[in-house]
C-alpha cells in the first residue's frame, strides 16, 4: 500500500515536471507519467513467493451417507 502511494505521488510530480520543461525535457517525466501506474499495479499485486510461508490444506469432515449409524 505505501509503495502505491509513494508511486502516485512520483506520478504527480512528474505530471508537475511535464508543464516545468520544454523542448524534447518534456519526455523524461512524460515517461514517468505513463509508466509509472503500471509500476505501481504491479508492485500492488506483489505475493509471496511459493513456499514462503506454510500452508495449509483444508479438509472437510462430513458424514458419509453410508456411515451405517441409525
Amino acid at each position: 500500500m505505501v509503495s502505491y502511494t509513494i508511486s502516485m505521488a512520483l506520478r504527480l510530480i512528474c505530471l508537475y515536471l511535464c508543464f516545468v520543461f520544454q523542448g524534447w525535457w518534456v519526455l523524461i517525466p512524460a515517461t514517468g507519467v505513463i509508466v509509472l501506474p503500471a509500476i505501481a499495479v504491479m508492485l500492488a499485486n506483489v505475493v509471496s513467493a511459493p513456499g514462503s510461508q506454510a500452508t495449509t490444506k483444508s479438509v472437510l469432515n462430513l458424514p458419509s451417507i453410508g456411515s451405517g449409524r441409525k
